[in-house]
């Protein structure tokens, strides 16, 4: 799998950056905002695809004396990185836009778009887009579910690039449509090029949150969001024997990868403890996905 990921990455890294050259050189040829910042979209992608390859190096390396629970921790890491990534793109096509639109509304003299260029290396983009989102679409987001669910499992780099390539085919669609009428009247909607570049901002920011509140769980060592703690602890204390359970402790190490700290106190008259702690592992294995446990009797 880890394999398969390195190629899909390789593979979306020279194709985005044949079609941003295109684009980027189509845009200064039509004169379209909405290709040059499609482009340094792209751009920011080609980053991402790069994190991507570095996440999935590093999170696959094993435990080592100086890092007892793997690189695990870098796959969120380089996700982080590669939503700054989105941010900042985000801020300059917001800039951009802002800037364009004032510029039409203050001066008399619109520019001139070329309207069948900016229509075709649109429709090279969407097309492009399209096949990396296809390309990428199922890698991110494959968590451990065998217990029925799954908790957000999938290395998030690989999800935050999902992320950049469903804005890029927002962007690319709406470029797409606003190419068009410009195209049939370039005097009438020439405004459309900074818009659609500022909604499929907004848009992108907008996919961002949920990836952002998870890298925060998972730094912050949280519990994760979809594992209610105190049932979890009510379930292990059902248990016969088990007459209490503290020193409780449930975080992920990095998404999907949950782990269960917790010391268990038995009843006197228990007289296999071992046979407990079997089944409170089972507990937390099939009932909740927590398959790193660790119990102290």
């Amino acid at each position: 799998e880890t394999v398969a990921k390195r190629r899909r990455a390789l593979l979306a890294i020279v194709c985005c950056t044949t079609v941003m050259l295109i684009e980027f050189g189509g845009g200064l040829a039509a004169h379209s905002l909405a290709l040059v910042t499609d482009a340094t979209h792209m751009l920011a992608d080609v980053a991402s695809y790069c994190i991507v390859l570095v996440s999935l190096g590093t999170a696959s390396k094993g435990p080592s004396a100086r890092a007892s629970f793997g690189l695990l921790r870098a796959e969120v890491l380089c996700g982080l990185g590669s939503l700054l990534l989105i941010w900042a793109t985000a801020g300059v096509l917001l800039y951009e836009a802002a800037w364009r639109m004032y510029d039409l509304a203050s001066s008399d003299n619109k520019p001139r778009t070329d309207g069948p260029t900016m229509l075709g290396v649109a429709a090279l983009g969407l097309a492009s887009n399209l096949g990396l989102l296809l390309l990428f679409r199922g890698s991110g987001d494959k968590g451990d579910d065998s217990h029925g669910h799954s908790h957000g499992g999938g290395d998030m780099s690989t999800r935050a690039a999902l992320v950049h390539v469903a804005g890029d085919v927002a962007q690319s669609g709406g470029v797409l449509i606003a190419a068009a009428l410009i195209t049939f009247d370039g005097q009438r909607w020439v405004w459309l090029d900074p818009v659609v570049t500022a909604a499929a901002a907004v848009w992108m920011l907008s996919g961002t949150l949920g990836l952002f509140r998870e890298a925060y769980t998972v730094l912050m060592e949280a519990s994760p969001p979809d594992i209610d703690t105190n049932e979890l602890r009510r379930v292990l204390s059902r248990r016969a024997d088990v007459t209490s359970i503290h020193c409780f402790h449930l975080w992920a190490l990095a998404p999907g990868k949950l782990t269960l700290t917790a010391h268990v106190l038995c009843a006197p008259s228990c007289e296999d403890t071992d046979e407990v702690l079997e089944d409170l592992c089972k507990v937390c294995q099939y009932k909740f996905g927590i398959h790193h446990v660790t119990f102290q009797v």
